[in-house]
């Protein structure tokens, strides 16, 4: 049992119930719960009548009639037993004593409960993690596009659709028959991430619609045509002014750099 440095006093209750008794009664009773609170079983403790002399620094006759008194007037319980050993005890400290035992093994079991109750949890929180992210790996890899005998599947028709808003001046059909074509020609490089691979196609094939045959300056196709010439077929006005404004732009950044070399050299 763990000793602790201190014990309670009840100024109040100890008022009380010795202000009718002696002074030497009320000091040998203060001596006395000092070394009941010290005892192996708090609270109680069994002495011969000699050593409660020198516990009350008394005579044996002095001790006999204070422990005596201490038992008639019911301020502790003091008990003799066949051997003459006195046991005397504090039924407040033994009240006490116990109430805190109670408290520390309910306290003790609220612990273990937590800790239980935190266990049980993070275990449910992880097998349903662990059930969400394997649901979520299941459907990605169900929709995962796939390239097979050199043409694409299983593409989300939603991804379709974002292609469409964010590249509305190409043909969408066209450039995923563009790209099974490069992988055809190149089948060292296929992907394992093919959305991702026909999202930025889609985006280079926008920009390179707004810049040589998006004339229009949006984007847009106003002649609801691809952006590559078929054959047979001709570029719009519009296309056609914009190549020549970019081979014009061209010759004259050529032109400039051979100007910049010529000065250097002189």
């Amino acid at each position: 049992m763990g000793k602790n440095p201190a014990f309670q006093f009840y100024p109040s209750d100890w008022s009380r119930d010795l202000e009718e008794h002696p002074l030497e009664i009320e000091g040998a009773w203060i001596r006395i719960c000092c070394k009941l609170w010290w005892s192996e079983t708090r609270g109680s403790l069994t002495k011969s009548i000699d050593q409660w002399a020198k516990i009350l620094r008394s005579y044996q006759q002095d001790a006999e009639r204070i422990l005596n008194y201490i038992g008639n007037e019911r301020i502790g319980d003091v008990i003799t037993d066949a051997n003459g050993n006195i046991t005397v005890k504090s039924r407040r400290m033994i009240r006490d004593e116990k109430d805190r035992e109670n408290n520390t093994l309910r306290q003790r079991r609220f612990q273990d409960k937590k800790k239980y109750n935190a266990s049980i949890t993070e275990q449910s929180q992880r097998s349903s993690s662990s059930s969400s992210t394997s649901i979520q790996k299941k459907q990605a890899k169900k929709e995962k596009i796939l390239l097979v005998d050199n043409c694409f599947q299983n593409i989300p028709v939603a991804l379709m659709e974002k292609w469409r808003e964010v590249a509305p001046g190409i043909d969408i059909a066209e450039e995923i028959r563009k790209a099974e074509l490069w992988f055809l020609a190149n089948p060292q490089k296929r992907r394992s991430r093919y959305d991702r691979f026909l999202s930025n196609w889609m985006v280079r094939a926008q920009d390179n619609y707004i810049k040589y045959g998006g004339g229009n300056g949006k984007g847009f196709r106003s002649d609801a045509r691809p952006w590559l010439r078929r054959p047979g077929e001709e570029l719009s006005p519009d296309a056609q002014k914009a190549i020549a404004d970019a081979k014009q732009a061209e010759r004259e950044a050529i032109a400039r750099r051979a100007a910049d070399r010529a000065t250097k050299d002189s």
